[in-house]
């Protein structure tokens, strides 16, 4: 979705005028860098335009003003200039765009590395009046000087300025990838200057006037376009020296100085509008004849036109206009313009355009309206400085007495984790709003007072306000009434109420988002949410379908703090599937700041994932130090129930390294009541866990059986699953066999069907100590395939990876034939031989001949006919495999080698036939060399007996026992 305070007239090239001289600047090939380095009026813009148009390629044109500077602004109008050319364009650019502190330079290089990615024919990028970005310091372009020499190839970079660029051009040039043009070269020679003239004369012929005007110009393409236009009959004064005063006093002589009254008036006012266009004109000014006048001004190359209907007066004419507008024009006048202007703006829903009219009418009541109004999606795109910009204009006097501006300082303070110095804004909003008899802000503060109450554990004021704010609920705006629905869910959360937790979230899954901002917002939180509830429930398939929904409102709506704290829970469940690498690549994505993307709840979120991460890894100091930072966010923002989940993590820590007794320690004041709720229960399993391998079994055993049927009935099936492991073995250790299976059995079969796979990581010392009781008590762990030699006890253990729903063909034929495409399960085959083919190619790695493949699959006679009958199933297995192949197109997956059928190793992730192949050949070559040569074969027995056993291969791949 396109930004909706992006101008289209920024991202326009300028039309050239009619008798434009297409200039050879540049001879030969063009450079990747070149630079326009002048004073106003030396054809600067005219030039890139004549430049970039020998480039074979996109077009991204670039004209910055004042207001450019910002990193967050300026990269959000290069992605949206792409995006004309290339809408998939740039979304992993814009997460990084939000913030307090942007790095330009991996701005840049993420810019620069996605434009490579396209490997386009080629690629022009214009940067107009780029001086702009000097004038509040020159970070962004130092950080683009940096990139000049590595450009992707076929790019070309264009910059217009009228100061020297902070990077070294002359270096660049040396090495041929630059030029720069500076007003020597940029001046008009004598065959120019003539071409030109010849061009505009009426017949070709040159005034002797023009001549004598030319003469004195030395060449400057401004003062030959006004003398040949403006100022024909005029003694034109030019200063040599330059500068933005001496300009301006030159254009108020000799440019704004000729033109007649009625256009003076009309330039005055047109430069209050943000945005020129002759409706806007019309209705604003009540300028009937604004397109004649707008013409007029284009034909005199006073505007420049962008597009079929809106123009742009120079950066330095305006200027200078505006400055007249506020020495001529009268308080009064200049207050009602800019309130007409505030509202066409409004009337075309662009809020954010009409800010500046309303704030320089000093309508700060209409302002707080409109800001009220831009803000959200501001809010949730992350740019939170343009809103402190926008609410530092309000007098101190005003925004005390405005409920808008104090809501959103409020929420400026909460954002940024200070809930207790956003309590303060967000009372006088509601004193306010409740002086003003306005019901729906009342409650819209009401139901931040909540939340804000909520997390600080203040439930006596919480239960008040709740109270207070469900009175109000039928006044209340739709979003508001979600926002209230969403801290009910929170309330629910923390007591263990799971079910009324689910039924808010999904309550606001029903209310239809229609255009609303704030509502699209709720319902990417409450998909965030369920994801949280499902993880519980130990439903790691349907967390992860919340989480794509919550990335995909995000990425449609463009908010890209959420697309980033989702990406975290993304890898979160790449955690619980045991995959690492996936995690790795992530965080290795991740921008050097990113810590300021966040607001406080999702950064603390965020460190704790990046411990658990660690833990995984066993890198214990790295986790040790994500999980400190985690509690400190949740502890900054008053949030007590945020600090349990990392705390939980610190505790696992101390048991990897055998510091049981700091468990007590650490849960000294993190639980100070009965547990109540999840997070709660959680604590105690690592807290029983440390009580056990202290000695303690008896306690542990108790502290456990008080949470296992607590846990059972909220739905908990990942925490239920690990206090019963825990159960198991405690009561193992004091010698309760028949206890200790049933707690160990059950929860071997809820960790097999929620697809625990991560379980045997995470406590090895659990796994050595029910190991005897798995093996006496004949209990089959789903994780880990024991082979067990009764001849010598020696115990042999072939471990065979978990298929890991990642993109990629993953097939498992013992136990049942299963196939997984990107993680999904393909349950649809057209033909049954079609599958068989496909386990046929996972047997015979080196692929197999048509009649080879005809035999494997028991054909007693292979005949032409039964052979094209095959050749018709291995389409079926492809288009099975590959939905939009079509007729004649190479299949990625079974391809042809040597007229062999050959399943594409690339595209196979995960096969258990091709894991015992591996677990076998690592048993053999690393047998123990104290163990028997007998306990080996046993063990390689057990698993040939296990596959010839499997009754899908017994029936269908006899000749292949022999291979086993």
């Amino acid at each position: 979705m396109r930004d909706a305070w992006i101008l289209d007239s920024k991202l326009t090239p300028p039309s050239p005028p009619a008798a434009w001289l297409e200039r050879g600047l540049v001879k030969g090939d063009l450079p990747p860098v070149t630079a326009l380095v002048a004073g106003p009026g030396y054809g600067k813009t005219l030039g890139m335009l004549a430049l970039a148009r020998r480039v074979p390629g996109p077009l991204v044109w670039y004209s910055l003003d004042l207001y450019d500077g910002e990193p967050a602004t300026f990269f959000h109008y290069l992605v949206s200039g792409v995006q004309q050319h290339i809408p998939q364009f740039g979304h992993e650019i814009k997460a990084l765009l939000v913030g307090e502190r942007l790095e330009p330079k991996l701005l840049w290089q993420r810019f620069w590395m996605a434009i490579a990615s396209y490997n386009l024919p080629a690629f022009a990028l214009v940067l107009d009046d780029a001086h702009h970005l000097l004038e509040g310091g020159d970070e962004i372009l130092k950080a683009l000087g940096y990139f000049m020499d590595k450009l992707p190839p076929r790019t070309h970079v264009l910059i217009g300025a009228r100061q020297k660029l902070p990077f070294p051009l002359v270096r660049l040039a040396s090495k041929g990838f630059a030029t720069e043009l500076g007003p020597e070269k940029l001046r008009f020679d004598a065959e120019e200057e003539v071409a030109f003239m010849r061009a505009r004369a009426p017949e070709g012929k040159i005034p002797n006037a023009w001549w004598k005007q030319a003469t004195g110009l030395d060449g400057w393409p401004l003062g030959l376009d006004l003398a040949t236009s403006v100022a024909e009959d005029r003694d034109l004064k030019i200063d040599q020296q330059g500068g933005t005063e001496r300009m301006m006093a030159y254009v108020a002589e000799e440019l704004f100085g000729a033109q007649s009254p009625e256009n003076q008036d009309f330039m005055v006012k047109a430069s209050l509008l943000e945005e020129l266009t002759p409706e806007a004109c019309r209705w604003v000014f009540q300028a009937l004849d604004a397109a004649e006048l707008l013409k007029a001004l284009e034909d005199q190359h006073l505007v420049l036109r962008l597009g079929s209907a809106s123009y742009r007066f120079p950066t330095y004419l305006r200027e200078f206009l505006q400055r007249e507008a506020a020495r001529q024009i009268p308080a009064m006048a200049f207050a009602n313009w800019h309130r007409r202007a505030a509202a066409y703006y409004q009337d075309q829903g662009q809020e954010e355009l009409a800010i500046p009219h309303l704030l320089a009418s000093r309508d700060w009541t209409g302002a707080a309206v409109a800001c009220d109004l831009a803000f959200p999606p501001m809010r949730f795109n992350g740019r939170q400085a343009t809103i402190a910009r926008w609410l530092d204009q309000f007098p101190a006097e005003v925004a005390d007495s405005e409920p808008l501006v104090q809501l959103w300082r409020g929420h400026a303070y909460s954002r940024g984790g200070n809930n207790k110095e956003a309590l303060p804004y967000y009372d006088r909003a509601r004193e306010l709003f409740e002086g003003r008899e306005d019901l729906a802000g009342m409650f819209k503060v009401m139901v931040r007072q909540c939340t804000l109450a909520l997390i600080q554990e203040d439930m006596r004021r919480f239960g008040q306000l709740q109270l207070k704010a469900q009175a109000y609920q039928a006044e209340g705006k739709p979003e508001d009434v979600a926002d209230l629905c969403l801290t009910r869910a929170l309330v629910a959360e923390q007591r263990g109420d799971m079910l009324l937790m689910r039924e808010c979230n999904e309550a606001v899954l029903t209310v239809p988002i229609e255009g609303n901002v704030e509502l699209a917002a709720s319902h990417c939180i409450a998909h965030i949410n369920l994801y949280t509830f499902n993880l519980h429930k130990g439903d790691l398939a349907r967390s992860g379908a919340h989480i794509a929904q919550a990335i995909e409102i995000a990425d449609a709506w463009g908010f890209y703090p959420y697309h980033l704290f989702a990406s975290f829970l993304q890898a979160h469940l790449r955690l619980y599937e045991g995959d690492t690498d996936a995690v790795s690549a992530f965080l290795r994505t991740l921008p050097p700041h990113w810590t300021e993307l966040l607001d406080w709840h999702d950064l603390g979120c965020a460190y704790a994932i990046v411990g658990q991460y660690h833990q995984q890894k066993g890198e214990w100091r790295e986790a040790e130090d994500a999980l400190k930072k985690s509690v400190a966010t949740f502890e900054k923002a008053g949030y007590k129930e945020g600090t349990k989940v990392p705390l939980e993590r610190i505790l696992w820590l101390t048991i990897a390294r055998k510091q049981f007794a700091r468990a007590s320690e650490l849960l000294s004041e993190a639980v100070e009541r009965r547990a109540q709720s999840i997070h709660d229960l959680a604590l105690t399993i690592p807290h029983a866990r440390a009580l056990h391998l202290q000695g303690e079994p008896e306690s542990a055993l108790g502290m456990l059986e008080e949470a296992v049927p607590a846990l059972e009935g909220l739905g908990a099936d990942l925490h239920l699953t690990k206090a019963l492991l825990y159960v198991g073995a405690a009561r193992f250790r004091q010698g309760d066999k028949g206890g200790a299976k049933q707690a160990v059995s059950r929860a071997l079969s809820l960790a097999e069907a929620r697809d625990y796979h991560f379980l045997p990581g995470q406590d090895q010392l659990l796994w050595d100590e029910i190991a005897p009781l798995v093996r006496d008590e004949r209990i089959q762990l789903p994780f880990v395939e024991q082979a067990l030699s009764s001849a010598a006890g020696a115990e042999v253990t072939l471990a065979v990876p978990e298929a890991t729903p990642q993109a990629g063909l993953s097939v498992r034929c013992l136990g049942g034939f299963e196939a997984r495409l990107d993680g999904v399960l393909l349950d649809q085959w057209p033909r049954r031989k079609a599958k068989l083919i496909l386990a046929a190619l996972l047997l015979y790695p080196r692929g197999l001949t048509l009649v080879q493949l005809a035999e494997a699959l028991g054909a007693q006679e292979v005949t032409p006919a039964a052979l094209t009958t095959l050749k018709v199933d291995i389409s079926t297995l492809r288009r099975t495999l590959e939905p939009s192949l079509g007729k004649g197109e190479t299949s990625r997956f079974v391809v042809t080698e040597d007229d062999r059928y050959v399943l594409a190793p690339d595209r196979l992730v995960f096969s258990d036939l091709r894991a015992f192949d591996l677990a076998i050949e690592r048993a053999e070559a690393n047998a123990d060399a104290d163990a028997s040569a007998e306990a080996y074969t046993a063990a390689l027995e057990h698993l040939r007996g296990n596959l010839l056993e499997d009754a899908f291969f017994a029936a269908h791949f006899e000749p292949e026992r022999e291979r086993y």
